[in-house]
C-alpha cells in the first residue's frame, strides 16, 4: 500500500479520485492541487463537475457517466478551470478501480497540454508560412523562366536578320 502512495502522491501528472456514486473527489496528489491551484480541503467534496467550465457542466456530467459505465479509457482533451476562473486544456485518461466490498472509485489522470497545443498552433503557423513561401518561389521560377525564354527568342531574331544580310 505504501508505494502505491508513492505512486499516487509522486506523479508528475495530477491525479483525482472521485467516488463513483457520488462524482465527488474523495482525494488528490500534490500535483492536482498545483494544476487546480487549489487546496486539498478546496477540492475534496467538490463534484468533478465543478472542476469544468460551467456552461459545459451537462456534457462533464454525462463524460463522467460514459467512463463509470462503459469504463472509457481512451484520453480525452478537456478543459479545466482553476481557482482563480482560467482555463487549462488538459488530457484527461480515467480508470475505474473497485475497492473489494468499498465501492469503487474512478482514477483520473489530468496532464496539462497547453505547451503541447500552443507548439501545435506554432507548427501550423510554420507550415502555413512554409507553404506560402513555396507557392512564392514557384512562381518566382515560372517568370524568371518565362523572362529567359522571351529573352532567347529576342536574342535569336536579330542574329537571324544578320545571318540573312551576310549571305
Amino acid at each position: 500500500l505504501k508505494r502505491y502512495q508513492l505512486l499516487f502522491h509522486g506523479s508528475r501528472d495530477a491525479i483525482l479520485l472521485a467516488d463513483v456514486e457520488t462524482g465527488r473527489i474523495v482525494d488528490a496528489n500534490a500535483e492536482a492541487l498545483r494544476l487546480f491551484d487549489r487546496s486539498f480541503e478546496e477540492l475534496i467534496g467538490l463534484s468533478q463537475d465543478q472542476l469544468h467550465p460551467p456552461e459545459e457542466r451537462e456534457r462533464y456530467q454525462e463524460l463522467f457517466k460514459l467512463h463509470v459505465e462503459e469504463r472509457l479509457a481512451d484520453p480525452v482533451e478537456v478543459e479545466i478551470v482553476r481557482s482563480d476562473g482560467s482555463r487549462v486544456p488538459v488530457e484527461l485518461r480515467s480508470r475505474l478501480i473497485d475497492l473489494a466490498g468499498h465501492g469503487r472509485i474512478n482514477y483520473g489522470i489530468f496532464r496539462d497540454i497547453t505547451d503541447w497545443k500552443r507548439a501545435s498552433v506554432e507548427r501550423q503557423r510554420l507550415l502555413e508560412q512554409e507553404r506560402e513561401a513555396r507557392v512564392e518561389a514557384e512562381n518566382a521560377l515560372r517568370d524568371r523562366d518565362r523572362f529567359l525564354m522571351i529573352a532567347a527568342h529576342e536574342l535569336k531574331t536579330p542574329l537571324a536578320a544578320l545571318n540573312i544580310q551576310i549571305e
